[in-house]
């Protein structure tokens, strides 16, 4: 039961912080109608993400719930690569002209 309890933790940690990353991309992706620096704005989402991930974490850790941290840095490192994604393609169509 305790194990199902953890998977469970680890899936709302790891949903909310995909939710939250969403509305991040969101937001910046709306300030791209009034901003000329789209490209810094998207490249900013993955620095946006220290911002409020590292604190979490260490909330996190001091409160002991492992299995909401677990699925932080899950969603963090799932973040993560589809901004690297994001990033190699955007380069590729940068180099491509």
């Amino acid at each position: 039961m305790a194990k199902r309890r953890q998977v469970l933790q680890i899936l709302r940690g790891l949903i909310g912080t995909l939710l939250i990353n969403t509305i991040a991309g969101v937001a910046f992706v709306m300030l791209h109608s009034v901003s000329f620096l789209f490209n810094v704005l998207l490249w900013a989402i993955g620095l946006t993400q220290f911002i409020y991930l590292i604190p979490l974490l260490v909330f996190l850790g001091f409160q002991e719930r492992w299995g909401l941290s677990k699925g932080v840095w899950l969603g963090a490192v799932l973040t993560a690569l589809v901004n690297i994604g994001y990033y190699a393609y955007s380069l590729f169509l940068v180099m491509k002209r």
